[in-house]
């Protein structure tokens, strides 16, 4: 292989006989120059090409037609470079061969031809690459044109002047109903018989004029079998020899579909919003009020576009605005889901009033907090009432206190008096006196009782809470403690099982379970079976019981028994007040907590305290003030 010359051009000269080789080459070098390799045979041109980049490559073949269609062949009929067949006579049999195999020209060889050459290169190299990448172009339409025309998308093109659909693919054909036959009878106006022939000009208008590429409208297409379905459609304007549309139609039927379910759940949500008998407040996560619903102006005074662009602060009570900035941050810190609490309002005409709210924070997929809704409920009236039970609440502790602490100092010197009498004049008067005396002395000790009872009761709310939580079991040891000699009479175990600490004062917790345990024991301590205390948790709540087995309550007493003075039919044959199983209630409630009773498998009683978790953790000062306020406005 001899290299001659570089250029952009690389020319191989193949052929075998060294006089040809030798007068072409000696012409190729008297011209302008080329890169020019002079190969032996087919093999070597395909090896070269191999191990060369083929570009802008031509091949002169000296060999005779047979070997020239042979290279050809090789090549499976499309060959990467231009091909030039130099005959040493003329063979028009062997040229048409040649040319139909895919060689560019076939010369033959003469001086004038020779002197010529390098410019027939150029000439031939020109042609070949023009028509290459026309058929390039064609290939790669044709390509396009099948996939298109596969395409599930339905696409038209239309005559501009007729509006003929010229061509449909298979997605419009599958869509419509209609065969190629069939489509090709018709006008894109067929499809869409709500639209005449002046007003889609009129549409295409600035299409025809140039003056946009592309229009997108909706429209409403009738396919073969009558059904109407919704479509997007994006027109385009070619114009090449002769002018066409291209359609590219969507069916939008499931997007319309959805946007009818948003166009009634909006009506839906409006409706709601606009009509709904509590106060609806749309907030950004700061609390400026985006929206507010009627029953919030008329519940504040203000218009609507009064309250629009302010924040929630400056309509609530100067006092809870501290706390309803808080709630804000903390819904914004997603450290509560939702969030309900009593605030006042400041309205328009300075009225304070109450409302109960609920304000939850709506995120994006992104997590980020895009806005908030607040619910408000009215409840003015309903505090208003309350005050003034609790006024009247506090007016009934402080009478009962009164009368029970001005009761119990007569009764005393009278308890007193009783009990001299019977010992200093036992033996001047007849048992009959002796046991009216008697019963003057019961009656004064059962009255001491009740009067130190009912003091219990009334001071039960007046008990300061501890600042850390008191252990439950010391507390119901000294109970039985204080029981002890009842216990050991009744005959009975008590069986205390592990217990919580409780953030309640240690005189409640003691009154509890020492008015419960105390019960077990007077009523159902002769029963042979233990008294058992426990604890169960169940959500957020700690239950505490006292289980006995005795004769247990009848159903229609045990709502009854929690009521102030009220004892049952079994309740009467022992000493007691009524009081105890009412203080119990008052204290649970004071906490935020219940207690009833249940019957115990296989006979007795089983009562129950419930309180929920909270109950189990004393809170700072501040803290606790926070909760108290949040647990009564709750």
């Amino acid at each position: 292989m001899i290299k001659i010359m570089k250029s952009a051009i690389k020319l191989l000269v193949v052929g075998t006989s060294p006089a040809r080789l030798e007068l072409v080459v000696g012409s190729l070098e008297n011209q302008s120059g080329c890169s020019l390799h002079i190969v032996g045979s087919s093999a070597d041109v395909r090896a070269y090409i191999a191990e060369n980049q083929a570009d802008r490559l031509v091949v002169l073949s000296l060999q005779s037609a047979p070997d020239a269609v042979s290279l050809l062949k090789s090549c499976n009929g499309s060959p990467e470079f231009v091909l030039l067949v130099l005959l040493d006579k003329e063979d028009t049999q062997a040229a048409v061969k040649l040319i139909k195999a895919g060689a560019v020209d076939v010369l033959v060889e003469s001086p004038d031809l020779l002197k010529r050459l390098r410019q027939i290169i150029d000439n031939s190299l020109a042609e070949w690459t023009m028509h290459h990448r026309e058929q390039l172009a064609i290939d790669k339409a044709a390509s396009f044109g099948r996939i298109l025309d596969s395409s599930l998308t339905e696409i038209h093109t239309v005559d501009t002047e007729t509006l003929q659909l010229l061509r449909a693919n298979r997605g419009a054909r599958n869509n419509l109903g209609y065969s190629k036959q069939e489509l090709a009878k018709m006008t894109l106006l067929d499809l869409n018989p709500l639209l005449s022939k002046e007003d889609f000009f009129a549409l295409v208008h600035p299409l025809r004029m140039g003056k946009k590429e592309t229009i997108v409208f909706e429209a409403l297409h009738q396919r073969k079998d009558g059904s109407r379905y919704p479509v997007a459609v994006q027109l385009q304007l070619l114009r090449t020899e002769t002018p066409i549309f291209v359609a590219v139609i969507l069916d939008i039927s499931e997007r319309k579909r959805a946007e009818e379910r948003l166009r009634v759940s909006e009506a839906r949500f409006r409706s709601i919003f606009d009509t709904a008998a509590a106060g609806i407040v749309i907030l950004s996560p700061y609390g400026q009020i985006q929206e507010v619903n009627p029953y919030f102006c008329n519940f504040s005074g203000y218009r609507a576009e009064e309250l629009i662009g302010r924040n929630i602060e400056e309509v609530t009570y100067p006092d809870d605005r501290e706390m309803t900035i808080d709630y804000y941050a903390t819904l914004r810190q997603a450290q509560d889901p939702i969030i309900n609490i009593e605030k006042r309002y400041l309205c328009k005409d300075g009225q304070i009033r109450w409302g109960y709210v609920s304000i939850a924070c709506v995120s994006e997929r992104d997590q980020s907090k895009n806005y908030c809704i607040g619910l408000v409920q009215d409840i003015t009236n309903h505090k208003v009432t309350e005050a003034k039970m609790q006024q009247a609440y506090d007016e009934l502790d402080a009478f009962v206190r009164t009368v029970a602490h001005d009761l119990r100092t007569p009764l005393t010197p009278i308890i007193g008096i009783a009990e001299i009498l019977q010992s200093y004049v036992s033996g001047a008067l007849d048992p009959d006196a002796l046991n009216l005396l008697a019963d003057i002395e019961k009656s004064g000790q059962h009255m001491l009782a009740l009067l130190e009872d009912l003091l219990d009761l009334a001071q039960v709310r007046h008990v300061q809470q501890p600042a850390v939580p008191v252990d439950t079991r010391r507390m119901i040891d000294q109970v039985l403690q204080n029981l002890t000699n009842q216990i050991i009479a009744a005959k009975v175990k008590v069986k205390v099982g592990p217990l919580s600490s409780l953030c309640l004062p240690e005189t409640l917790i003691s009154q509890l379970f020492a008015n419960l345990i105390g019960n077990a024991v007077r009523y159902a301590g002769d029963a042979g079976r233990p008294i058992e205390v426990g604890e169960e948790r169940l959500d957020r709540q700690v239950i505490f019981y006292v289980r006995d087995h005795g004769p247990g309550i009848p159903p229609e007493e045990r709502v009854r028994i929690f009521e102030v003075f009220y004892r049952g039919a079994a309740a009467k044959k022992i000493r007691g007040t009524g009081i105890g199983l009412a203080t119990v209630r008052k204290i649970t409630r004071l906490y935020h907590g219940d207690v009833w009773v249940e019957e115990t498998p296989g006979g007795g009683s089983t009562f129950k305290l419930k309180f929920p978790e909270s109950a189990l953790c004393c809170p700072n000062e501040g803290a606790l003030a926070d909760k108290a306020m949040i647990a009564r406005l709750s």
